[in-house]
């Protein structure tokens, strides 16, 4: 199926080529710390006799990795995406604060097991990924313009 332009709707890099910069730069920002901490989680598990530091400097790369990536989007987006950005932003702060809080209150009163640190990350990532998507839909920004309102 083609569209108007003659594309094919179902072309694998159409997508790609619709994003703009900062959004490219966000995605492979993303994908690099996810090879970072894995690559992180290889080596802390080596015998080398500085194993443990140079998976130290590998997970701090992927952090600033992913920081250069959020800055990226950021300043890739006019003043209202922005603003919406910044309100996903928030709540996800707070959604992500209740949660992790919450459940070290119950690690410590309540007798839940232990996790690894390494989910209190992707916790807010998903929550701000959430309210990313609930608030460009509650404010029409992912409507099409033949779309029934």
């Amino acid at each position: 199926m083609r569209n108007v332009d003659g594309k094919n709707r179902n072309d694998p890099g159409r997508w790609w080529n619709g994003l703009r910069t900062g959004q490219r730069a966000f995605a492979l920002s993303m994908v690099g710390y996810l090879l970072l901490l894995s690559l992180a989680v290889v080596i802390a598990g080596g015998r080398a006799p500085f194993a443990r530091e140079i998976a130290f400097l590998t997970v701090i790369t992927g952090i600033l990795l992913v920081l250069c990536g959020a800055t990226a989007i950021c300043t890739d987006q006019d003043e209202f995406e922005f603003g919406v950005t910044l309100r996903a932003l928030a709540i996800a702060f707070a959604v992500g604060s209740a949660v992790t809080f919450g459940y070290g209150c119950a690690q410590q009163f309540l007798g839940a097991p232990d996790i690894s640190y390494m989910f209190v990350w992707p916790i807010y990532a998903i929550a701000w990924v959430v309210a990313g998507v609930a608030l460009n839909l509650r404010l029409g920004i992912w409507r099409g313009k033949g779309d029934p309102e």
